[in-house]
């Protein structure tokens, strides 16, 4: 949850199909096939009384490559770790923009403000403050 958001929550979704990973080493197999295995998934969700928890994005992750930490408009702060095998081993925090912020990350607190409740908006489908939210971006 972001301070100054709070109505936004960011949570980590993780796979639990136990069986194919007894019967496979994903490490191994992601190698072989030269890609990342992608089990989990970061959703942006909006909390709110009037419709609920409705999700406003997503995108995959390797669980056991990275997880949540935490959010803060404009970011989805991640922990990453580097493959052991490599010989690195080290973790670091890489921060992923949110959606409707690619290309608008260093935006005034106002303009934020409007992107954000454009994208709000536009989650519980009303086009019309959706618009008006975004024609205030300067």
């Amino acid at each position: 949850e972001d301070e100054l958001e709070p109505d936004l929550l960011a949570v980590q979704i993780n796979s639990i199909d136990h069986s194919v990973r007894t019967k496979m080493n994903w490490k191994k197999r992601a190698q072989k096939d030269n890609a990342k295995l992608e089990d989990g998934e970061i959703a942006t969700m909006f909390a709110t009384s009037d419709y609920g928890i409705l999700m406003q994005d997503s995108f995959k992750i390797s669980t056991t490559m990275c997880s949540l930490m935490g959010i803060e408009v404009p970011h989805i702060s991640l922990m990453t770790r580097e493959d052991k095998e490599a010989g690195q081993g080290s973790i670091s925090v890489r921060k992923h923009t949110m959606r409707d912020f690619i290309g608008l990350e260093n935006v005034s607190s106002e303009e934020k403000k409007n992107l954000m409740s454009f994208s709000y908006y536009l989650t519980v489908g009303n086009m019309d403050e959706a618009y008006r939210a975004v024609k205030n971006i300067e």
